[in-house]
């Protein structure tokens, strides 16, 4: 669920990242009609995985600790994925228990990491997971930490080796993971733009209303290891 369109970021292959394509309303989502949702998925479906962001940093919503209660009333598993630049209202997150928090990193020095995770601060999210292993030992709460490094052709030396001993001397796991472009209307974009595409010379009009691809994120497919042309090979 997107309980919230607002990120504090602007990461290069996220569309809500690339404000300058896709004007959007921010909003949040009322604790009232979450409930209502919640109360219909475990009606429906009362095994279910409930991850209540898409493309928003959930932690910016204010009542997310009160929501984390109402899918634990239901007995509903719950994911949270955050780019940990924002912690307030962690410990009462953690008494919530949450089931697993995914935490995103795409570099150890700032240098590299503003790089991809635009207008974040690595030092920050850094001593936020020193938090967040801190306030688990006093909540004695304890959900499934990783920390999801997105590789780039330029974070693969020193930063992926020091990030990946930090997180494992907090006791966190670290995963690696390719980049890629998660926004499927840029990834068209791009693939119309370079003639790859099943699209390519059809008239279509979202696409020719949409403006040109920004330098950021043409910046960041250059350093990307797969390509969105990669994923139809299997077409």
């Amino acid at each position: 669920m997107e309980t919230l369109s607002e990120c504090n970021l602007k990461c290069v292959m996220c569309g809500f990242g690339n404000r300058e394509i896709f004007q959007r309303e921010t909003g949040k989502m009322s604790l009232g009609l979450f409930k209502q949702i919640v109360d219909e998925i475990a009606r429906r479906s009362p095994h279910a995985l409930v991850a209540p962001y898409h493309h928003c940093e959930p932690l910016l919503h204010t009542e997310l600790p009160e929501m984390e209660k109402k899918k634990k009333n239901h007995n509903l598993r719950c994911e949270i994925s955050t780019n940990l630049n924002y912690a307030e209202r962690l410990e009462e997150l953690l008494k919530a228990e949450p089931g697993s928090i995914d935490i995103s990193v795409s570099g150890f020095y700032q240098n590299t990491y503003e790089k991809n995770h635009v207008g974040g601060d690595i030092e920050k999210v850094k001593r936020n997971m020193e938090l967040l292993r801190n306030l688990m030992e006093k909540t004695k709460c304890y959900p499934q930490v990783t920390v999801q490094y997105h590789m780039y052709i330029d974070n693969l030396g020193e930063d992926f080796d020091l990030m990946r001993k930090f997180v494992e001397n907090l006791g966190f796991t670290f995963s690696a993971n390719w980049s890629r472009s998660i926004c499927t209307e840029m990834s068209l974009k791009y693939l119309r733009e370079i003639g790859n595409s099943r699209y390519h010379g059809e008239t279509l009009q979202w696409f020719d209303d949409m403006p040109k691809l920004p330098k950021a994120y043409n910046n960041g497919i250059k350093r990307m290891i797969h390509l969105p042309q990669d994923y139809l090979q299997g077409e």
